[in-house]
């Protein structure tokens, strides 16, 4: 299975068409921008050829269309996972997957990293939630997911993953350190 990741934040279009740096929350923990890439990174190295990953540089130019665009190129007719890849803000004290509520493949896509993430970090099952993102409640959520469900071919699918609250300092243990190699194994182990 090829996994194609789109890590979050790092750029922004501005409303006159240019575009600029956008580091994502930001916290004592780092740039959700920077953790994204680190565990983009990370899924690279360790998954060698399986996995791509589509990012824009501090300077852009691309654009988010161009980025998903790519990555679906790249997974061809499957079978592959969209991996949008953030980090969450608002103080909560789980990890999300979320997944289009029309498709099968990518809630089962879901269930399968929620499963390989608790087991890397010892999480209870209600710390890691597979989540269809149906409106109005995960409107962010589905307008990244949404475009990637008309095109997608059987056996493919975008799955959303929230890997922590940068927030929330009781998940330092989840986005600093060792947390990076551990959220690219896992993605590896969820998605063969």
């Amino acid at each position: 299975m090829h996994i194609a990741i789109i890590p979050g934040h790092g750029h922004r279009q501005t409303s006159r068409g240019a575009y600029r740096y956008d580091p994502g929350a930001v916290s004592d923990m780092g740039q959700e921008a920077e953790i994204v890439r680190a565990v983009a990174s990370r899924c690279r190295q360790l998954g060698g050829s399986r996995v791509s990953v589509h990012d824009s540089d501090r300077d852009g130019p691309w654009s988010y269309t161009s980025r998903r665009n790519a990555a679906h190129a790249a997974i061809g007719s499957g079978p592959g996972v969209v991996c949008h890849l953030h980090v969450n803000a608002g103080g909560g004290s789980y990890v999300l997957a979320l997944h289009d509520p029309r498709s099968h493949t990518g809630a089962d896509l879901s269930d399968s990293w929620c499963r390989s993430v608790g087991d890397a970090f010892e999480l209870q099952s209600r710390s890691c939630k597979p989540l269809a993102a149906a409106r109005p409640a995960w409107n962010n959520a589905a307008n990244l997911i949404d475009p990637s469900y008309s095109v997608t071919p059987a056996g493919v699918a975008a799955v959303l993953l929230e890997i922590g609250f940068i927030d929330n300092p009781a998940h330092a243990w989840l986005l600093t350190g060792d947390a990076i190699d551990k959220h690219a194994s896992a993605i590896l182990a969820a998605w063969r």
